[in-house]
């Protein structure tokens, strides 16, 4: 999903852009946020290989074929999905694309993209985050998106996909703990503010009343 405005984190005026991949357990409901810098299928694969070695192998993966990307390799030639299944076939997994423009086939990935864009573009839209930021911003809304109530079980908190995770289940947003009497950068301070965090709970929050 995106695209994503990021910013050089040395030359301020620099813009680019980067796009969000979501990965969503159709087990335990968890997702797992990654960022690429362009919509590559090698860039895709990076994110691929960095999933895998934090979360495990997948016996199963269900994929959007891209029908964008179809349409661009018809005209240059230079994209080969491919080169996704045939990584695949080699860890092991099974690919299944669905088919194009049918995003009712991949419906609990479509509903958790949804809910991840509506944080996103709440705490993003009058800001800029560089690549560093942002994966920080993707990582606490992956946390939080995780600690949604999946269900209630008596006399207990509810379960939540972090329960299934990590056993454990909070929204409280670890903060960073700074030691000696430098101060924090702003870009740090922008990131750790209390608006920052609040807004990101309180929208979320307001996402699940339902």
């Amino acid at each position: 999903f995106g695209p994503i405005k990021i910013k050089d984190s040395v030359r301020g005026r620099v813009t680019g852009k980067c796009w969000g991949v979501l990965f969503c357990c159709t087990v335990t409901g968890a997702i797992h946020l990654e960022v690429t810098e362009d919509y590559s299928c090698a860039s895709f694969l990076m994110c691929l290989r960095r999933f895998v070695s934090l979360r495990g192998t997948p016996s199963r993966i269900q994929s959007d074929p891209g029908e964008q990307l179809m349409a661009a390799a018809a005209e240059i030639g230079n994209w080969d999905f491919s080169a996704v299944l045939e990584w695949a076939a080699g860890q092991k997994m099974e690919w299944h694309k669905i088919p194009a423009a049918s995003q009712h086939f991949n419906g609990t990935a479509e509903s958790m993209i949804r809910v991840t864009k509506m944080q996103l573009t709440d705490l993003l839209k009058e800001r800029m985050c560089t690549k560093g930021e942002l994966d920080t911003v993707m990582a606490e809304v992956a946390y939080l998106v995780n600690s949604r109530p999946l269900m209630v079980r008596a006399g207990s908190d509810p379960l939540a996909a972090l329960h299934l995770l990590g056993g454990r289940a909070t929204i409280g947003i670890p903060d960073v703990k700074m030691d000696g009497k430098p101060a924090l950068t702003k870009r740090l301070q922008f990131l750790r503010s209390e608006e920052h965090t609040s807004e990101l709970q309180s929208q979320f929050r307001i996402s699940y009343a339902v």
